[in-house]
């Protein structure tokens, strides 16, 4: 356990940007799964809207996180 009993460290500013940077990948990985829906819908495979929905739920989250966390 860390001094204080701070599991997560907060007010590290190496802790900050492993979050950050973290959480833009996640963004740019929902990113990329729209992506793929998007070419999978235009190819006629039939999955193609579900992985639409993930993506977009995945970049809605991670936008969600990264807007609300602690500064």
């Amino acid at each position: 356990m860390p001094e204080g009993g701070d599991m997560l460290d907060q007010g590290s500013q190496l802790g900050e940007a492993a979050t950050a940077s973290g959480l833009w990948m996640a963004v740019i990985g929902g990113i990329l799964l729209l992506v793929v829906g998007v070419i999978a819908t235009f190819a006629g495979m039939r999955p193609g809207f579900w992985i639409i929905l993930v993506g977009a739920v995945c970049v809605m989250g991670a936008s969600a996180a990264l807007h609300f966390r602690k500064k």
